[in-house]
């Protein structure tokens, strides 16, 4: 018998504030989990970006994107470049999120670090993180969420407002509009509002 696939969902800005308030009330997270956690959650929810680029991101990125809004990053899947650009607020989330640390750590040590590794600046193994990450939405919303469902939220929020896919396509650094399409996934709103009958 097949295993039958669930329906992923997105994770929007509702998810995100559940994700962030699950973080901030778990007692028994050390607080340098809680810290990478809600800083992936934070610049995941903002970039729709893969953990694998997430995890080569400094403090040093964090200053490009507050002084300039963009950020570019290597995209090891696909072995590009991707521009990331940054509306206002993203900026003055990313901005409240990271002052302690822009003011207190070198520009080169990574935003996410590895268990301990505050001194040697090492990033956990992506495998691993991607693990703890997706644990930790599981547990705050349910097994049909992943990391992944950012990038699904903020291509289907760009869609529900109407912005051209091929904008979509550059924002999210696929080479094909076809696999940008594929995360867009009408919100049950969306769908409701849609019914004729």
């Amino acid at each position: 018998m097949s295993k039958i696939k669930s329906i992923k969902e997105t994770i929007g800005t509702k998810e995100f504030k559940r994700l962030n308030a699950y973080v901030e009330a778990d007692d028994k997270m050390r607080d340098a989990t809680k810290q990478n956690m809600l800083r992936t959650f934070t610049m995941l929810y903002f970039t729709g970006a893969r953990i694998s680029e997430l995890l080569q991101i400094t403090n040093e990125d964090i200053v490009s994107i507050i002084e300039n809004q963009e950020l570019i990053i290597i995209s090891h899947k696909v072995k590009r470049e991707r521009k990331i650009q940054f509306s206002e607020n993203a900026v003055k989330a990313i901005s409240k999120l990271f002052a302690h640390s822009l003011e207190n750590e070198p520009k080169e040590t990574f935003i996410i670090k590895s268990r301990g590794s505050v001194v040697l600046n090492k990033i956990p193994k992506i495998s691993v993180y991607t693990n703890s990450v997706n644990q930790a939405i599981h547990d705050a919303l349910g097994d049909r969420y992943s990391s992944h469902c950012f990038r699904r939220g903020i291509l289907t929020e760009m869609a529900s407002n109407m912005i051209n896919p091929r904008i979509m396509q550059s924002y999210i650094g696929h080479a094909d509009i076809k696999t940008t399409m594929l995360y867009v996934h009408p919100s049950d709103l969306d769908i409701r509002a849609a019914l004729v009958r």
